[in-house]
């Protein structure tokens, strides 16, 4: 074979190579495209979830525990963060948790991501876990229906959620395990959720023998009674020395300071009170006494009732008033506090300001049939008729809709004179809607209604219907063009 001859055989050896692999490149991308669509992804990767959560003792617990599914719920919080763990950037989820059969709560999404993916494509998976048996010692049951919603995208933009809950915040020990605290759950900054403040206030000051422990106060059994700057516990106070313990039952606590042990120059002093007298202890007077405090050292309550001399106490806030109240303020506005001790704070108002919710009503016909059987009894003058059926919708998920009256006008054009006439104004719905309550993101339908016209005129019939739901007024309307 001559060297033309390998030549040819080469180039068509490189052809063939060059076809193959713009074969395998495409049908390698149609592969990934049909293996990576988004709607099996969220499929596989929805129920993944929804199936471990089944499965699992722990989440399964967490789902039975469940009271409120927002964050500041712990049960909610730590399934919430499961999910958060399994979910990919680029994907936007929204974690329900909801009571099985519970009528007033359709499982649906919130508002607001509601609106924000209305051009998205949302794909829905859930599971209902009806009870954790467990050991059957601690068998829990609380039918739940756990819902996963997936949309491509992520969250829409400037999206929050509340991180608390009014009246849920958990309470704490403060640092010296003497007073219980609460972080106060408000919305203290520009977004519209709930966060906790900053600041912690006191929930309740602990009594002598007392601790904080998990969020409470309870008897500190294990304590026992230490005294500044005294070395004896005489009748269960604090003494410098251990004799005549009988003269101090009741007070504060004695000492000795005369020349002799059992002298009648023997001096005794009830400290907090009024004085020091022979052999007898003072009645109570007035006067301050510093709190307990809890020594860090070795958990011991160091009592204070052994201290010689009386000095000011720090000042401990425990009342707060402010000059307006706080339940004429809306929980987005703040107003300045002063205490029993004379500082100031910064706190929310009361009041929730949130405006009421508002029904999205639109009406649609269809089903437009001419001069069908008998006049239904139009006017002398009107030879047609037309039979229609109508919806109307509510789409705003929050809130029923009450429709109050309606009202249908007509508009045609007569020798080149734009004409109208209306009805008069009825206040009943017709019987073919079954009712004027259109429910918060449902429907009515009316069927076989009708109106008259003249033949030889061109029509626009207008029907608006009047709604009074929760003190605002939604209105919705349609329009017919009928020919001549």
């Amino acid at each position: 074979m001559n060297k033309s001859g390998w030549i040819h055989i080469l180039e068509a050896t490189i052809a063939v190579l060059i076809v193959a692999g713009v074969m395998m490149s495409v049908y390698s991308e149609q592969s990934a495209r049909e293996v990576l669509s988004v709607e099996d992804y969220s499929y596989s990767l929805q129920n993944e979830i929804l199936d471990e959560i089944a499965m699992s003792s722990d989440l399964r617990s967490d789902v039975m525990k469940v009271v409120v599914d927002l964050p500041g719920d712990p049960a909610y919080d730590s399934l919430d963060e499961y999910v958060a763990e399994k979910v990919p950037e680029g994907i936007g989820y929204l974690l329900r948790v909801c009571n099985l059969g519970d009528v007033n709560d359709y499982c649906k999404m919130d508002p607001i991501i509601f609106y924000a993916t209305l051009d998205k494509d949302v794909f829905v998976e859930e599971v209902v876990v009806s009870a954790e048996i467990g050991d059957g010692e601690d068998a829990e049951y609380s039918p739940k229906k756990v819902r996963l919603f997936f949309w491509e995208g992520g969250f829409p933009e400037g999206y929050c959620r509340d991180d608390c809950m009014v009246g849920g915040s958990p309470l704490f020990c403060s640092s010296d395990f003497l007073k219980v605290l609460k972080s106060e759950c408000g919305n203290f900054d520009s977004d519209p959720c709930l966060e906790y403040g900053t600041s912690a206030v006191v929930e309740e000051v602990c009594g002598v023998g007392e601790l904080c422990v998990d969020g409470a106060c309870v008897a500190n059994l294990l304590s026992k009674r230490v005294c500044r700057e005294r070395s004896y516990v005489v009748c269960d106070v604090c003494a410098e020395t251990n004799y005549y313990p009988a003269l101090c039952s009741g007070y504060d606590g004695g000492f000795e300071s005369g020349d002799c042990n059992s002298g009648d120059d023997d001096e005794y002093s009830c400290w907090n009170f009024a004085g020091s007298w022979e052999s007898d202890c003072a009645l109570p007077a007035d006067l301050p006494d510093c709190p307990d405090t809890l020594s860090s050292c070795d958990n011991f309550i160091l009592y204070d009732t052994a201290v010689s001399t009386i000095v000011p106490c720090a000042c401990v806030p425990t009342t707060w008033t402010s000059i307006v109240d706080l339940n004429t303020i809306c929980t987005t506005d703040f107003v300045e506090q002063t205490s029993n001790c004379g500082n100031t704070r910064s706190v929310a108002g009361t009041k929730d300001c949130t405006p009421p919710a508002v029904a999205v009503l639109s009406a649609s016909y269809s089903n437009l049939r001419y001069n069908e059987g008998l006049d239904p009894g139009c006017f002398i003058g009107n030879d047609k008729w037309v039979h229609y059926d109508m919806m109307i919708v509510e789409t705003g998920d929050s809130t029923d809709a009450i429709l109050g009256s309606r009202k249908r006008c007509y508009y045609w054009t007569e020798s080149g004179v734009p004409m109208s006439s209306c009805d008069s104004l009825s206040t009943t719905m017709p019987a073919s809607f079954g009712g004027n309550v259109v429910p918060a993101g449902e429907s009515i339908t009316g069927t076989n209604r009708w109106f008259c016209y003249k033949s030889g005129f061109n029509y626009d019939v207008t029907e608006t219907f009047y709604s009074d739901s929760l003190g605002v007024n939604p209105i919705v309307d349609y329009t017919i063009s009928v020919g001549a």
